[in-house]
């Protein structure tokens, strides 16, 4: 009866072996006492705690190994896999899911089989709390390295980070820049409220500069943001794109503050100038 609603973890082991002898196989259980399929794979009369220990004593290489079976099961040995009520999926495979879809955040660029383990059961406790069962990990027949340090999946919320850096980054810039422009206007209306009202020609000039000035920055802020959006936009499918085009806008935005107190000094000096010939 058994073999016909249901798969022997003794029959999946010998038909992988025997479809698939020199590949990488990577089998992922979400059902109850999932560990315990380990013993039928690892193929071994001992228990499977002895069997885990002889695999995990084994001088592991640090290349990427061409061939071996790794098993990620969804509940050690005499636990039960778990759900919400009334979910679509269980709690191991929603957790996974998510890990893959939206990425975890503290982990490196890359993800391996051992990260999505960890990032899995934090979602796990974080969803159903401290009973959560704890995925468990299991690698065959290590001779050839290790399966678990293997990076195969891209972690999106490390690409969200970065672009989420560049932006507060590009904002800082143009806030600081729109201060230095308040600052300098500011340096320039004091004097003259301190000192006797002179006739000055070129004063609606200067107001007209400072005001082209702003002008500037606005139109610098305004392309800036419109380049910050394309990369974010581009930022999952493309990172080294994303890059340069963050680096561009702030080129773009340095050479707009440059241009603007570059301006700003050249109108003093002309306000200096005439000043000293009336």
């Amino acid at each position: 009866m058994e073999s016909e609603t249901g798969i022997r973890a003794s029959d999946l082991a010998r038909v992988l072996k025997v479809a698939a002898p020199q590949q990488r196989r990577i089998i992922v259980l979400d059902c109850c006492f999932s560990e315990a399929a380990a013993r039928e794979f690892i193929g071994m009369s001992a228990t499977l705690d002895q069997a885990v220990a002889a695999t995990a004593a084994k001088d592991l290489s640090d290349e990427e190994p061409s061939r071996g079976t790794l098993l990620m099961c969804s509940s050690p040995v005499g636990e039960v896999s778990i759900g919400p009520p009334n979910a679509r999926i269980t709690l191991f495979s929603g957790a996974i899911l998510e890990v893959l879809r939206d990425g975890a955040e503290g982990y490196a660029e890359q993800l391996s089989f051992a990260d999505i383990r960890d990032a899995a059961f934090e979602k796990m406790v974080i969803g159903f709390g401290a009973n959560a069962p704890r995925p468990v990990l299991h690698q065959v027949n290590a001779r050839k390295g290790d399966l678990t340090r293997v990076k195969v999946f891209p972690n999106r919320a490390f690409q969200a980070d970065a672009a989420a850096d560049s932006e507060h980054a590009d904002a800082a810039q143009r806030e600081q820049a729109k201060r230095d422009v308040d600052v300098q206007q500011k340096g320039n209306s004091e004097p003259q409220a301190r000192g006797p009202a002179v006739h000055n020609p070129q004063a609606p000039a200067t107001e007209q500069g400072i005001q082209e000035g702003h002008d500037v920055i606005a139109a610098g802020n305004h392309r800036a943001a419109a380049s910050q959006a394309h990369a974010h936009r581009t930022s999952q499918a493309n990172d080294p794109a994303a890059s340069e085009a963050r680096r561009d806008v702030r080129s773009k935005l340095l050479l707009n503050l440059v241009s603007v107190v570059l301006f700003i000094v050249l109108a003093l000096l002309y306000i200096v100038f005439f000043s000293g010939h009336l």
